[in-house]
């Protein structure tokens, strides 16, 4: 059970370094004006925050279904 745990708790930091590289990213687009690109990088940042919060939810215990 206890790796299952530590899979878990891998799978959250990877997401949420993920989060940050997209944050990063759409900050540059941002700069450079390019609205398209800013576009896209919203929508993968926002599913994999959707992703981080099912896992964070699953990790604690919680059952989570979706809508």
């Amino acid at each position: 059970m206890q790796t299952i745990e530590l899979a878990r708790e891998r799978v959250c930091q990877s997401l949420l370094d993920r989060i940050n590289v997209f944050d990063k990213m759409l900050i540059e687009a941002e700069q450079e004006d390019n609205r398209e690109q800013a576009r896209k990088i919203f929508k993968l940042q926002s599913n994999t925050l959707y992703r981080g919060v099912k896992c964070t939810i699953i990790q604690r215990g919680r059952s989570f279904k979706t809508i």
